[in-house]
C-alpha cells in the first residue's frame, strides 16, 4: 500500500469513529473565520461549490448553511457512507467515492475548497489541474493548508510526542485524547471568560472617561463659547 492509499485508510478509519460535527467546531462562524478575508459567506450564496476531501460532511454542511446552490462533495475513503448520512440537504449534494484527481471536468464551479486536504497528498498536482478544469473562468480554488508560521511552540510539543504515539493501538491513543481533552476544554473556557471580562472593563473604562475627563476638556469650551456669543 502507497502512502496516499494509507493517508486515505487512515482518515477513514479516523472518520468512522468520530463521524459527529456538533457545536463550533461545525459553525458557519468557524468557516467564516477559514475563509476570512479571501471570501465572504455572503458570496457563497446561489453558486456552485466543490469540496475535495469532505471527510464526515462538516465543511459540505458549512457550505449548505451558507446557501449554496448545489455541492459536489470528493471523499474517497471509507467514511463515504458517514459523510452521506451527515448531509443535511442531500437534494443540493453530489457525493463521489473518487480522489481528488479524479474530479470532473465540469466547467461551471464557482467555487472549490480544500480544507486540511492537500498537504496529505505526496503529489498534490494532479488535484490542483482537475480542480481548476472543473471551474468555471474566473473560478476561484481555495486552499487551506497547515502552516509552520506561528507554529513554533505547538510544534515543539507535537513533533516529539508523534515518536511515540504513531506506534500505539488506537485504544491508548484514546485514553490519552480523553485525559488531554478536559484541561484543554478548562483553558479554552478560561479563555474566553477572560476576554469577556476584559471587554466590560474596556466598556466601563471607556464610559468612565467619556463622563469625566472627556466632558471636562469640552465642557469649557462650549461655555466660553456661549459666553462669547
Amino acid at each position: 500500500m502507497n502512502s496516499e492509499s494509507q493517508t486515505i485508510k487512515d482518515f477513514g478509519d479516523q472518520w468512522l469513529r468520530y463521524g459527529d460535527n456538533e457545536g463550533f467546531y461545525g459553525s458557519v462562524e468557524l468557516f467564516s473565520d477559514i475563509l476570512f478575508p479571501f471570501i465572504k459567506m455572503g458570496q457563497i450564496r446561489d453558486r456552485r461549490v466543490a469540496e475535495i476531501g469532505s471527510g464526515t460532511g462538516r465543511i459540505v454542511n458549512m457550505l449548505l448553511e451558507a446557501g449554496a446552490k448545489h455541492l459536489v462533495a470528493i471523499e474517497p475513503s471509507d467514511a463515504f457512507e458517514v459523510l452521506r448520512h451527515n448531509i443535511q440537504k442531500t437534494e443540493k449534494v453530489t457525493c463521489l467515492k473518487i480522489t481528488g484527481d479524479h474530479l470532473p471536468a465540469y466547467g461551471d464551479l464557482d467555487y472549490i475548497f480544500s480544507i486540511g486536504v492537500l498537504h496529505h497528498i505526496p503529489d498534490p498536482k494532479q488535484v490542483v489541474e482537475a480542480a481548476f478544469r472543473a471551474l468555471r473562468p474566473g473560478g476561484r480554488f481555495l486552499v487551506w493548508l497547515y502552516g509552520k508560521e506561528g507554529n513554533a511552540l505547538y510544534l515543539a510539543l507535537i513533533s516529539p510526542m508523534r515518536i511515540l504515539t504513531k506506534h500505539l493501538p488506537h485504544f491508548v491513543l484514546s485514553f490519552l485524547a480523553e485525559i488531554m481533552y478536559w484541561p484543554l476544554a478548562l483553558y479554552i473556557k478560561f479563555c474566553h471568560i477572560t476576554h469577556h471580562t476584559q471587554s466590560i472593563i474596556r466598556d466601563k473604562k471607556l464610559r468612565n472617561c467619556l463622563s469625566t475627563e472627556s466632558l471636562k476638556m469640552f465642557r469649557p469650551t462650549i461655555v466660553m463659547n456661549t459666553v462669547g456669543q
